[in-house]
C-alpha cells in the first residue's frame, strides 16, 4: 500500500486541488493504487474527516495529538499504525 501523508492541514480549495486530486489521478491514470493518510486538528476532526471522506471515501483520517511538546506523540502513533498497515 503506498500511502500520500499530510500533517495538519485542513481540508480547503487549495488542499482539494494538491492533495485530493493529486490522489485521484495517480489513482486513476497512473494504475497505482494510494491511499490518503490524513492527520490533521484535533479541534476540527470531525468536520475535516467529514470533508475529506466525502472527497476520497478510502482515506485514512486521524486527529493529531496537540501541543508543540507533544508532537513526538504523533511520529509514534504514526510508526505503529504504519506496522499494523504492513507498511515498509
Amino acid at each position: 500500500m503506498n500511502l500520500y501523508v499530510t500533517y495538519n492541514d485542513s481540508p480547503s480549495p487549495i488542499y482539494s486541488s494538491q492533495v485530493v486530486d493529486v490522489v485521484k489521478f495517480i489513482n486513476s491514470n497512473l494504475k497505482k493504487p494510494i491511499t490518503l493518510f490524513a492527520i490533521v486538528s484535533l479541534r476540527n476532526y470531525f468536520k475535516s474527516k467529514k470533508i475529506i471522506h466525502q472527497q476520497l471515501p478510502d482515506a485514512w483520517v486521524i486527529p493529531m495529538i496537540p501541543y508543540v511538546v507533544l508532537w513526538q506523540l504523533n511520529v509514534i502513533i504514526c510508526f505503529f499504525l504504519f506496522l499494523l498497515l504492513n507498511l515498509k
